[in-house]
């Protein structure tokens, strides 16, 4: 008996009980989320039952034809209704999960949970219980991880096994979204020279000193022929002042005190503020930035890598905007994109452009997680938000750890996703600024597994695909456009202290969407609607203004591996659309207003359905899904062991085609309006290998670490959701 009364075993007995007695029709949820964690997590046991941990139920997408109906026509440059772009509310409206529904889950959680822990919004109910609630809330295990290569301030974090809801609210819910996954990773640094680490210390106008010191390193730093204009050692490299003669970019006047841009940072990437005054003063810029959710600058001291990305796009972004606008709004401390974007569509007053340098494979996280992301992009584009995505630093080899575990085409998300904006990078023919540009060897683009070729870009993807012979590739192209992205003169910003080199489409993104930023400004100016969704605008500019565009036409983003996705002209899965002329884009906006809308429509939907040498297929029919049965023991709970072959499945398209209901033990996605018709569950292609997955926050359930500072207090352990209230400040 002793050992029966153990409290882990304890807890799975009663899982197995009720699961008996209660004859409950359980569903799996995320069949095919990847369980195995990512590099650098390694598993501790089980979670301590009486540790307080925050659980997150996402209701499924509902209205999502309407929506998508709407945001089509809206951002089509050639609609008479374009620009007109829903508020918070509208979207709500079509949206909203019906009240029956939200009361299954309610009812359900009352078994488990202190209503007074429960918060409930337009898209999910938040609460939090201990571990041994949750395990036996979802039937399932939470497992303790902890970060063993220090490169991430969360040190340990609770995870689920997989886990399984009751029928009917299965019907309701799309994912947990708090402890089903890890902490967002930043990009890996393998493909970035071994320089990018070291700083470029004085003497910064000894040019000798300078050669001296960088021929040290193979392969040798590259320098432009261009003048230094940031006081350090930046000469012939990236700086505000060459990028825009680069793009053309010419002043532009406050014209709405009301637009606002933001960067999404995620992986414990702050800013220092005082590295953003140096940076300020020695390029001759007004730059100023503000922290909306939670700054640590004393974390950026514990490593020359720790805060590099928030200081590139806190700098890049906030020189290259002002003094248009009054400061870049830098939303830091998220843990993971459906986090950041559900809290952003809480918002009154969001931003209206952003630049977001991360990413994970698509086969690192499960269907309903990238369905639950793309939905939330969904309504950042219906309010008319413009969200650019960087596409990627390992050309078409996805995020790989390694060029062993690298597959070609491996799709990046969400810079895969139809609602965005993704952001390649290219690289100058020769070392001055009037050069052409070629696509850079590591611009992350390829074809998604996942989402449909959406109407703006059906053209332009069937064109360059019968032109190179690449029938075979199907679903949605990437990247869109691209800037330069520090591949042979890198990018120069202050960080740690000192000037560093950097690069990678994550310095691409922020310069595109500064641009977007200042395009909206002059929008304003004429009395124009902001852009907004611009995809399928910046692809109808592409077919009718071609000069208001560079396009590249040279260059593979290979990797340096054998193959690649060839440039070419027009669009292509390596460079995109090509590069922005800013003041041929401006020239556009411009006249628009003033001659109307010249030469539409050009956009049109594809009558060809793709075709693929990867034939879907219905997903396999299995008799309803059980728990796993539990023996009491005296040890841990045993643990789910991720299947090596998920099943065979069809991409999600932006349409869902009308079909029959599934099977009851199969998890429904509700598609229409206010009475959503339960949808076949659909996955996508065969997952390939298991990567590091990023997704939803768990609060309590992440431990940082403390610092060595003793008047911290900004180092601590977070026990309680905060309010929406809370996060929209």
């Amino acid at each position: 008996m002793a050992s029966i009364m153990n409290p882990f075993c304890l807890s799975i007995l009663l899982i197995y009980l009720q699961a008996i007695f209660c004859q409950e029709d359980l569903v799996e949820m995320e069949p095919d989320r990847p369980l195995a964690p990512p590099i650098g997590w390694v598993k501790t046991g089980c979670a301590p039952l009486s540790a307080t941990v925050s659980s997150r139920m996402v209701f499924q997408t509902v209205g999502i034809d309407e929506l998508e109906a709407t945001v089509d026509d809206i951002s089509n440059p050639c609609s008479p209704n374009y620009g007109q772009w829903l508020n918070q509310t509208e979207i709500e409206e079509i949206t909203a999960v019906r009240p029956s529904q939200v009361s299954i889950v309610q009812e359900y959680l009352k078994q488990f949970v202190d209503c007074n822990n429960v918060t409930l919004d337009a898209g999910g109910i938040s609460f939090t219980t201990t571990v041994g609630q949750m395990n036996q809330i979802y039937h399932t295990t939470l497992n303790a991880y902890t970060n063993v290569n220090g490169t991430h301030k969360i040190k340990t974090v609770y995870i689920m096994d997989s886990y399984f809801l009751p029928e009917d609210v299965a019907s309701v819910i799309l994912l947990e979204g708090a402890a089903t996954v890890f902490p967002l990773a930043g990009w890996p640094s393998t493909s970035k020279p071994p320089y990018y680490q070291v700083p470029m210390k004085p003497p910064f106008q000894d040019d000798e000193q300078i050669e001296l010191l960088e021929a040290q390193f193979s392969p040798k730093p590259q320098r432009g022929s261009w003048n230094n204009s940031c006081g350090g050692p930046c000469r012939g490299l990236w700086t505000p002042r060459s990028l825009r003669t680069l793009y053309n970019i010419t002043s532009v006047k406050t014209s709405d005190k009301g637009l606002k841009m933001g960067v999404a940072s995620f992986s414990s990437q702050y800013f220092v503020p005082s590295e953003l005054q140096t940076f300020s003063r020695s390029c001759d810029e007004s730059v100023n930035a503000r922290s909306t959710n939670f700054n640590d600058p004393a974390f950026c001291s514990t490593g020359r890598t720790t805060c590099s990305e928030g200081h590139l796009d806190s700098q890049l972004a906030s020189a290259l905007t002002q003094p248009t606008y009054g400061g870049l709004y830098v939303f830091d401390n998220y843990v993971e994109f459906y986090q950041w974007a559900s809290a952003v569509n809480r918002m009154a007053d969001p931003p209206h452009v952003f630049s977001v340098s991360y990413g994970s494979n698509e086969t690192a996280s499960s269907s309903a997680y990238k369905l639950a992301v793309n939905f939330e992009l969904l309504k950042m584009a219906a309010r008319g938000i413009t969200v650019l995505f960087a596409s990627g630093d390992f050309g078409a080899y996805g995020i790989p750890f390694s060029k062993e575990t690298s597959e070609f085409d491996t799709p990046v998300f969400p810079a895969s996703s139809p609602w965005i904006t993704s952001v390649g990078g290219t690289q100058l023919n020769d070392r001055t600024l009037s050069a052409e540009e070629s696509c850079s060897n590591y611009s992350g683009g390829a074809f998604s597994d996942f989402f449909n070729v959406p109407d703006y870009q059906a053209d332009s993807v069937e064109h360059y695909l019968s032109r190179k012979q690449r029938q075979t590739f199907v679903g949605r192209g990437y990247p869109d456009i691209s800037a330069v992205d520090g591949s042979d003169f890198a990018y120069c910003i202050r960080n740690y202290g000192d000037w560093y080199r950097t690069g990678g489409t994550s310095a691409s993104a922020p310069v595109v969407a500064s641009m977007i930023a200042l395009l909206n400004q002059v929008r304003a100016r004429v009395q124009g609607p902001r852009l907004g969704f611009i995809n399928p605008w910046l692809y109808w500019a592409a077919a009718n203004f071609p000069e208001a565009f560079n396009d590249v036409t040279r260059g593979s983003n290979h990797a340096d591996s054998a193959t690649g996705h060839p440039a070419a002209s027009g669009w292509d899965p390596c460079s995109g659309l090509g590069t922005i002329r800013f003041d041929g884009l401006r020239r556009i906006i411009e006249k628009w207003e003033e001659n109307g809308i010249p030469q539409c429509p050009v956009i049109r939907p594809s009558t060809k359905p793709p075709t693929s040498t990867k034939p879907p297929t219905k997903p396999p029919t299995k008799p309803p899904t059980k728990p796993p049965t539990a023996t009491p023991s005296t040890t841990q709970p045993p643990t789910t062991t991720p299947s090596t072959q998920p099943p065979t499945t069809t991409p999600y398209t932006t349409q869902p085609p009308t079909t029959t209901p599934p099977p009851t033990t199969t998890a429904n996605y509700n598609y229409g309006g206010a009475t959503p018709t339960p949808q076949p569950y659909k996955p996508p292609f065969i997952i390939k290998k298991p990567v590091y997955f990023n997704t939803i926050p768990p609060s309590s359930q992440y431990i940082y670490e403390k610092q060595p500072d003793a008047d911290s207090t900004i180092h601590r352990l977070k026990t309680k959701v905060r309010s929406t209230a809370e996060q929209d400040e």
